[in-house]
């Protein structure tokens, strides 16, 4: 039996580089090489114990990825080759039938399976893309183009959640005005959407302890302001002003803050829209008036679709997509538990992880 090495949740708050077996590759599997995987805020989820993984333990974690097909069963298309430089998405299994599923909108279904919280993940030397879901979405793997490498092509995963959140369902037209609240992986990439659509101003909502840092590279992704959400009443006054007193037209939330997305709906014109990617089980707290008698229109966000991983691999492909500015820690695969660590105390960004050390 072969043997790969995978970071594997073997409990709440238990964790071990293992030897496990390789998965086998049955007549329509794809089987990658993982070449470098990205910690994502879900994963910390996990490893600091707020969350369980929904197939329970042990589980291999992590989803953001990129690799080398190097095995593919006999009836998988002739699309995939072995060879192929590739990413995924994180579903490995979906319903099929339901109302998300037959309309493309296959991560919401609710019998949906990812990566590294429903099976096994891409922490790991290898990761099986299974024959059911090829069949169901034939894009849940991407070819990355030659200009990406296998460093950077982990990122297009949060990036086209981004996508999603501002041009899909937040339905941005340039000259408009943005805020997005969070300094992390989705907030930044929203951010960075929102500039390359051509928004007249994108303002970040953050804590006044966020890293400086972080405000610095948001800074080189697009946003043209910083405002504070410990002082509600300045920062939706400083949004009033920016806006010429009319008010924001599109609001991103991705912190899962209840007085932070109340914030942000206070910073909307009558009619604004706003877009929540965060999950948290908080109440919310407030009341919803402001949403009946400004009219504001309040959207669930669950992560992409084909659409917004091609567009965002084809902004990758023109080198308009930066993949490299949120980074600030590439470690080997033994070094996994120190880049959770990382990320648990706020002293990292984004972790990349390297399988070949």
């Amino acid at each position: 039996m072969e043997l790969m090495r995978a970071f594997v949740a073997v409990g709440r708050g238990q964790f071990e580089l293992r030897q496990v077996p390789v998965p086998q590759v049955g007549d329509d599997d794809i089987l990658i090489r993982v070449k470098a995987a990205a910690i994502c805020g879900s994963d910390v989820h996990i490893y600091d114990g707020h969350m369980d993984p929904l197939c329970g333990y042990p589980v291999i974690m992590g989803h953001e990825n990129a690799g080398v097909i190097v095995k593919k069963g006999k009836n998988v298309p002739d699309r995939w080759q072995v060879g192929d430089r590739v990413t995924s998405e994180n579903t490995v299994d979906t319903c099929g039938t339901c109302y998300a599923c037959i309309t493309g909108d296959y991560v919401a279904c609710e019998q949906r399976r990812g990566m590294g919280i429903g099976a096994d993940g891409v922490l790991a030397d290898y990761v099986l893309i299974p024959g059911k879901i090829l069949r169901q979405v034939p894009d849940v793997i991407f070819h990355i183009p030659d200009n990406v490498t296998f460093e950077q092509a982990p990122l297009l995963e949060p990036a086209a959640n981004g996508y999603k959140a501002v041009f899909q369902e937040g339905r941005m037209i340039a000259g408009e005005h943005v805020v997005v609240s969070g300094a992390g992986a989705l907030g930044l990439y929203s951010a960075h959407m929102a500039a390359l659509g051509g928004a007249a101003r994108v303002a970040l909502l953050v804590r006044r302890s966020t890293d400086p840092a972080k405000l610095d590279i948001a800074r080189k992704l697009g946003v043209t302001d910083v405002l504070y959400s410990d002082d509600p009443d300045q920062a939706a006054a400083q949004m009033a002003r920016l806006t010429g007193g009319f008010g924001a037209d599109l609001f991103v939330e991705t912190t899962g803050v209840p007085a932070v997305l109340n914030l942000g709906l206070r910073m909307l014109h009558v009619k604004g829209r706003a877009v929540r990617i965060a999950i948290n089980g908080t109440p919310y707290g407030y009341g919803l008036d402001d949403i009946t008698l400004r009219s504001i229109e309040l959207i669930g966000h669950m992560g992409y679709n084909t659409i917004s991983w091609r567009n965002t691999i084809n902004l990758a492909r023109e080198g308009r997509l930066d993949l490299t500015s949120i980074v600030t820690h590439t470690i080997p695969l033994e070094q996994c538990a120190h880049g959770f660590d990382l990320m648990v105390s706020r002293q990292a960004g984004k972790v990349i992880v390297r399988m070949d050390g």
